[in-house]
């Protein structure tokens, strides 16, 4: 599940804020996706404000079973739910060029205007390593994720303006090139992290942060890092999205409840 601030976009297609909501997180590496469609409707039935799915390649662990691509189901959530759409997270760094992530959210946006945000991530390395890289450690990967905000955000502007952009940085090259298909408002940028350092960047760089539960002082003070960094870029961050991800597992009875966390996520020897 996921709790932010913010809701469906109004007519012009922008975001319009109001109280915290509670959406779905729909767990691609444990659902096929057909399942996965019929339960975000059914959520969003329920009350559950938008839907918000990860980009795995491969489950956490064999015994969840699946791992479909996030662009088509979110794409296809969108016929079947009202609510926002939401990457919980992708990364732009190994397997995706920045470019092809912003393409592909630049096209959600404009399929369902209002509806889209951007959730990313520095990379596991269990989905980001398929494709034959070294694994870098974790300085390299904040700096290659903000990087790669960078490109995705002149991309988006490449889109509104009309007008070609190009990167020469670090980590990645963008050759003269823009977004053809845009919606009229870019899509919100969100970091997914849990670090200080990389939640106050964040708060300085892009529109809202991703975290996962822990305690309420770790999350305190991760939400005012975040806002000093905000504030830095002269931002009020009372106004900015914040989601917080929950795992919940609920059955019939607790017997149940427990099998179900218990086969789903803790690998079996």
């Amino acid at each position: 599940m996921c709790g932010r601030g913010i809701v469906a976009g109004d007519q012009n297609g922008s975001m319009a804020r109001s109280a915290p909501q509670v959406g779905y997180a729909a767990t691609l590496e444990q659902f096929h996706p057909t399942e996965i469609l019929d339960f975000s409707a059914h959520a969003e039935r329920q009350g559950f404000s938008g839907a918000m799915a990860a980009d795995h390649f491969q489950p956490w662990i064999p015994q969840q079973g699946q791992a479909s691509f996030v662009w088509n189901v979110l794409a296809a959530l969108g016929q079947v739910t009202a609510g926002e759409l939401g990457t919980g997270v992708t990364a732009p760094t190994f397997r995706w060029h920045p470019a092809m992530v912003a393409q592909a959210s630049a096209t959600l946006a404009a399929m369902y205007p209002g509806r889209h945000w951007l959730g990313l991530g520095s990379g596991e390395a269990r989905n980001e390593y398929v494709v034959g890289y070294y694994w870098p450690d974790t300085r390299e990967r904040i700096n290659r994720m903000f990087e790669a905000i960078d490109i995705v955000k002149k991309l988006f502007a490449s889109g509104l303006n009309r007008k070609d952009v190009r990167h020469d940085g670090q980590f990645y090259r963008l050759e003269s090139t823009r977004l053809w298909t845009m919606s009229e408002v870019a899509p919100e940028i969100l970091v997914a992290t849990a670090g200080p350092v990389t939640a106050k960047r964040a708060g300085r760089t892009v529109d809202g942060l991703i975290t996962e539960e822990a305690s309420l002082d770790k999350i305190g003070s991760l939400l005012e890092r975040f806002a000093e960094g905000a504030r830095e870029a002269g931002r009020d961050p009372s106004t900015m999205t914040k989601v917080l991800r929950l795992h919940l597992s609920w059955s019939e009875t607790t017997d149940r409840t427990f099998d179900s966390a218990w086969g789903a996520w803790v690998a079996w020897g």
